[in-house]
């Protein structure tokens, strides 16, 4: 399940749609132009995962503050990783291309929780499944 806010959300919905899935959106704000973090009612609970991307930098809105959610929370950290205080605990798993807060392009920063290890598909290649790093 994704929440989409900008161009960066919108590019993962499409990679999930190249992976075979079909990615249900439960909050847009693109009929705003990405103008703001939509509205969200109440996230269904049989979600394997609730995705956001936390800061839009093209249209400059970001998450104050992560939604509650059963499902985890899988966070694109990409634009705002260590650059504000935010309450990580609700995450399952956080990921963030380190080029603009941590380090050169090219590195990757991925925090997930250890249960999350145990969903990885299979039938991924090695080289992508978090559990081989971990």
């Amino acid at each position: 399940m994704y929440i989409n806010t900008g161009t960066w959300s919108t590019k993962v919905i499409a990679e999930a749609r190249l992976q075979g899935l079909d990615p249900i959106v439960a909050a847009s704000s693109e009929d705003q132009q990405f103008s703001c973090i939509p509205e969200l009612r109440e996230l269904p609970t049989q979600a394997p995962y609730v995705h956001i991307t936390s800061n839009n930098t093209i249209k400059g809105t970001h998450w104050a503050s992560f939604p509650k959610t059963d499902s985890p929370l899988v966070v694109d950290m990409s634009s705002d990783i260590l650059s504000r205080p935010m309450d990580i605990s609700s995450c399952g798993m956080i990921y963030a291309g380190a080029q603009k807060n941590l380090g050169p392009s090219g590195v990757t920063l991925v925090i997930i929780r250890k249960d999350l290890l145990e969903r990885v598909p299979r039938n991924l290649p090695t080289m992508l499944r978090y559990e081989t790093h971990a």
